[in-house]
C-alpha cells in the first residue's frame, strides 16, 4: 500500500513540476444508443499533456498511447465469415500537437505515430479479459486476426477558421493520414457552438478560467486508398473507397479539468457490410 501511495505522489509531483495533465479517451459500440459489438468495437487512448513546444511543430506536447479493437458481426465463428470484417488490433504509441500559425485564423495538427496491429496489439487479450468481466460474448475468432505488421503513420490536419465570437465557431478541415496502415485523405468541418467556448475542440484543455460549456460536431469525408486492418487471409472484401464520418458531442470544462460525450456515425468501410457503424465516446481531462 504505502508502495502505491509513494508512485502515486511522485506521478503528481512530475506532473506538476512540468505543467502537464492526462486525457483519457475511451469509444465504445454500447456507448452508443443501439450499438453493435462489431466492426469498430472499441478503443482507448490515453495522452499525456505537456506545457512544452517543439519549435515549428506544436505549441503544446501530446504523448499518447492507443489501443483499437475490431470485430465481425458473428463473434461465436472459430472461422469467421470470408465476407465480413476480420479480427484486428492495433496499439499504438504517438507525439504530436496544435500549432498556431502567425494568422490565428489556421492551426495545423501533427501526430507522428509507431506501433503494431495484429496478435502484439494484444487486443485479443484485452477484449476477452473484458467480456470475461461483464459476461459478454467471448470472442472465438482472434486467432484469424489480421498478420502482424509494424505500424508507422504521419496524421496532418490544418483548420481553417471561417467564423468565430465567443459562443459559436465554424472551420474548414483539410486531412490527410499517410502510413504504412492507414493512407487517406479528407476533407470536412467542424463547429463549437455554446458558453465560453474554447478556442477549439481538439485543444487538450480549454484554459479559461471560468466554465465552458458547449455543443461540438464534425462531418468529414475520407478518401480511402488502404486500410491494412481489413487485409486478412481469411476473408474476401472489397474497401470502400469513400468514407463519411460524423460526430455530435458535449463538452464542460475550465482550466482544471473537462469531460464531455459525443456520438460517431461511420458509412460502410467494405462493400460486403450491412451498414454503417455507430459509437458512443467520453473523455475526462485534468490539467495542473
Amino acid at each position: 500500500m504505502k508502495t502505491k501511495h509513494i508512485t502515486t505522489l511522485i506521478l503528481l509531483s512530475v506532473i506538476n513540476v512540468f505543467g502537464a495533465g492526462i486525457s483519457i479517451e475511451m469509444e465504445n459500440d454500447t456507448f452508443a444508443t443501439g450499438g453493435r459489438d462489431d466492426n469498430y468495437t472499441h478503443g482507448t487512448r490515453v495522452s499525456y499533456i505537456s506545457d512544452k513546444t517543439l519549435p515549428y511543430i506544436c505549441d503544446e506536447l501530446i504523448l499518447s498511447l492507443t489501443q483499437l479493437m475490431y470485430t465481425p458481426q458473428n463473434l461465436t465463428l472459430t472461422e469467421p465469415n470470408p465476407y465480413d470484417r476480420p479480427y484486428a488490433g492495433l496499439l499504438e504509441v504517438s507525439m504530436g500537437g496544435t500549432k498556431y500559425w502567425k494568422n490565428p485564423k489556421v492551426w495545423h495538427q501533427l501526430e507522428l505515430s509507431l506501433g503494431v496491429i495484429g496478435g502484439n496489439s494484444f487486443a485479443e487479450e484485452t477484449q476477452t479479459k473484458i467480456h470475461d468481466i461483464i459476461d459478454s460474448t467471448t470472442p472465438m475468432g482472434w486467432d484469424t486476426q489480421v498478420e502482424d505488421a509494424f505500424l508507422a503513420q504521419v496524421d496532418y490536419r490544418i483548420y481553417g477558421n471561417i467564423y468565430r465570437n465567443n459562443n459559436v465557431q465554424f472551420n474548414v478541415i483539410l486531412a490527410n493520414n499517410i502510413g504504412t496502415v492507414f493512407l487517406d485523405a479528407g476533407i470536412g468541418s467542424n463547429f463549437i457552438l455554446g458558453y465560453n467556448i474554447p478556442s477549439t475542440i481538439h485543444k487538450p484543455i480549454s484554459r479559461k478560467s471560468s466554465w465552458s460549456i458547449y455543443l461540438f460536431g464534425e462531418a468529414i469525408i475520407k478518401y480511402v486508398h488502404n486500410n491494412e486492418l481489413l487485409q486478412s487471409d481469411y476473408t474476401d472484401i472489397n474497401t470502400e473507397e469513400k468514407l463519411y464520418e460524423t460526430q455530435l458531442g458535449i463538452g464542460i470544462d475550465n482550466n482544471t479539468v473537462g469531460f464531455g460525450y459525443s456520438m460517431k456515425w461511420r458509412s460502410i468501410e467494405f462493400t460486403e457490410q450491412d451498414d454503417g457503424k455507430q459509437i458512443g465516446s467520453i473523455y475526462f481531462k485534468w490539467y495542473i
